[in-house]
């Protein structure tokens, strides 16, 4: 089952990597270090996507760098004497009319420890029109609330991440707004979890597949062709599954 997840995202892909790395002193040291793919450009698509990702990336660069430039008024006991910011993006899964990427967003900017947050872009074309998918793009408009009702009650069905607490209701983090990262793979709809969501710290992402065969009550028309030719299948959330997804799409780079 390990393996499987990691064949439905397609990881061997491997387009040019651009780097952008800056390193500066101020009363503390900044170092910024943000890679992001740049595929070859035979499409509309790709020329789209491109442009999207590459100016993503110079504008949290720049931000950065000009929010770090001046020296910090308070340094805190607990602060360490360096800024960073680490920005990974990678080309996870393509087709005719899909472009996929993953990726994580790391930044420190004083206190205790730093932020990550786990990044997906999802470019879509249809005939002229090519979009950066969010999951409102791809639901009818009752299928947001609907979605995450499944996905909290299976959650608390199964006793899962923070659900596994008996005080869950008095203190309950998810929210619908925490749909916000997902990919479309051959076999569902992917959703990944940010850090303090669904569970609590940790280095990879909190995943649950769905398959598209439970979503064609709430999948806009233009997206059913999805759940068409897509198989009914269990829901799948395993940690060792969601480990095995963040090495394989990070050593898809290597």
């Amino acid at each position: 089952m390990i393996v499987w997840l990691a064949c439905i995202l397609q990881l061997a892909l491997e387009p040019a990597q651009t780097t952008l790395e800056t390193t500066f002193d101020t009363n503390v040291h900044v170092d910024i270090n943000i890679t992001y793919p740049k595929l070859a450009e035979s499409d509309r698509l790709t020329c789209y996507s491109n442009e999207a990702v590459r100016k993503e990336a110079i504008a949290l660069h720049d931000d950065f760098v000009v929010n770090m430039s001046q020296p910090v008024k308070e340094l805190c006991e607990e602060d360490a004497d360096e800024r960073k910011l680490f920005y990974d993006l990678h080309l996870v899964y393509t087709s005719s009319r899909l472009l996929e990427f993953y990726g994580s967003h790391y930044q420190y900017t004083g206190g205790a420890h730093g932020s990550k947050k786990f990044i997906t872009r999802v470019f879509w074309q249809n005939n002229d029109t090519i979009l950066l998918l969010t999951i409102d793009d791809i639901l009818l408009p009752h299928g947001k609330d609907w979605l995450f009702h499944y996905c909290h009650n299976y959650f608390k069905e199964n006793h899962w991440g923070y659900y596994s607490d008996t005080d869950i209701d008095d203190w309950d983090p998810f929210e619908p707004r925490h749909l916000d990262s997902f990919l479309l793979t051959d076999e569902g709809l992917l959703l990944i979890f940010q850090n303090y969501t669904v569970c609590g710290l940790m280095d990879e992402p909190i995943t649950f597949l769905i398959s598209y065969d439970k979503l064609r009550s709430i999948l806009k028309p233009e997206f059913g062709t999805f759940a068409e030719k897509s198989p009914s299948s269990p829901d799948i959330e395993n940690p060792p599954l969601q480990r095995k997804f963040v090495e394989e799409v990070l050593n898809a780079s290597c």
